[in-house]
């Protein structure tokens, strides 16, 4: 005589189900916000000729730019602050590689050459692969 043998196992996913929920309405509150509010919001590398990963759409109604625009020229971005300014914004670049937050007022030259002031705020917070990187916010 042959028994059969069958194993069931079984697993609840209503709780992974709603966390996966829960993250992508965050997410979608988060994306919301940042696109709303008067400021360009990006995650950048560290160091003032670093790689921008994101900046927001805001970039086009502040610099002229669009995000597209801005990803293609924002490693050379220095070359468009005031030269009066660029001292303070390289001190406050290498301050950062240290883990301290970015902050510093400067003037930019906009796309179509006006020159406005600026008040850039960042954190360094540790990014894919343990490569720190920074998230800031513009005024």
């Amino acid at each position: 005589m042959v028994f059969g043998c069958t194993t069931c196992v079984c697993r609840d996913l209503s709780k992974r189900a709603e966390a996966e929920k829960a993250r992508a309405e965050a997410e979608a509150k988060y994306k919301m916000l940042v696109e709303q509010v008067n400021a360009i919001t990006y995650i950048a590398e560290i160091g003032i000729d670093g790689q921008w990963f994101y900046v927001s759409p805001q970039v086009e109604a502040i610099l002229g730019y669009t995000p597209e625009e801005w990803l293609g020229i924002a490693k050379h971005w220095a070359q468009l602050i005031h030269p009066d300014d660029l001292p303070t914004v390289a001190a406050a670049e290498e301050a950062s590689k240290s883990g301290t937050p970015f902050q510093a007022e400067f003037r930019i030259k906009r796309k179509d050459g006006r020159e406005v002031w600026l008040n850039d705020t960042a954190v360094v917070v540790q990014g894919s692969n343990s490569h720190p990187v920074m998230e800031g916010i513009i005024v």
